[in-house]
């Protein structure tokens, strides 16, 4: 009987471990996310009226935040990995 529960508790801890790598994808997305946001607030406070820009305007806040390095990307700028995935 004790070697039968112990089967059941490592099949149930080898489903455990199965399933959360997907959980854990999700979360780690959501640090890059909420940094994401944080750098978009310093150029539009919440509550901005994002029609209030130019297409130039926006253009160059893509422009600045696309070549600001970031930690996630291993210090290189979203650019640089853009394009590095065309080549």
């Amino acid at each position: 009987m004790g070697l039968m529960r112990n089967k059941r508790a490592l099949s149930l801890s080898f489903l455990t471990v199965l399933t959360v790598p997907k959980w854990c994808l999700a979360l780690s997305s959501l640090g890059t996310n909420e940094n994401t946001n944080g750098l978009l607030r310093q150029y539009f406070p919440k509550g901005t009226d994002l029609s209030q820009f130019t297409r130039a305007q926006i253009k160059k806040i893509q422009d600045e935040l696309n070549d600001r390095p970031r930690k996630a990307l291993g210090w290189y700028t979203p650019h640089e990995k853009f394009a590095e995935l065309l080549h």
